[in-house]
């Protein structure tokens, strides 16, 4: 267990670091996590940030969070694409920016997981009518691959 939760914390210190390096992030965004089982939000330096971190994407992260078109939220995620994180995108790509993607140092998942998230950016694209970009890095020994919108 302690190996399991020591991956997550390099990969969410890496996905952390990819979201600073890119300025997908701004001070004043409410950052909104699903994160499973550690965060990626606490890895940042949170004096300036507003972040609501839920384990578990229900609707207490709908409720909880008063969506207000003047303020900015970003909603962040690293990990396996599931519908769960599908349905939060499509209900808060409206209302939020959002940094979802994967980060880690195992070759076959990545490509795996990098291929779902490809498949979803077109049909994100496809609904909405956004443009995504994709981010692609590699930091050490982690790829990253994210799918950043900014809400305007």
């Amino acid at each position: 267990m302690t190996e399991l939760i020591n991956n997550f914390q390099l990969s969410n210190k890496v996905f952390a670091l990819v979201l600073k390096e890119d300025n997908l992030v701004e001070k004043d965004e409410m950052l909104l996590e699903v994160s499973s089982p550690l965060s990626v939000a606490i890895l940042f330096n949170l004096r300036g940030y507003h972040t609501y971190i839920s384990t578990d994407i229900d609707d207490r992260l709908y409720n909880n969070i008063r969506f207000n078109r003047a303020e900015k939220h970003n909603f962040i995620y690293n990990g396996e694409l599931c519908e769960e994180v599908k349905s939060a995108v499509r209900k808060l790509a409206p209302v939020s920016s959002f940094n979802i993607g994967i980060c880690s140092n195992n070759e076959k998942e990545f490509a795996l997981l990098r291929d779902n998230y490809t498949r979803f950016k077109g049909e994100l694209e496809a609904t909405f009518g956004i443009e995504i970009n994709e981010v692609d890095k590699t930091l050490d020994d982690y790829k990253a691959y994210v799918l950043s919108y900014k809400r305007k």
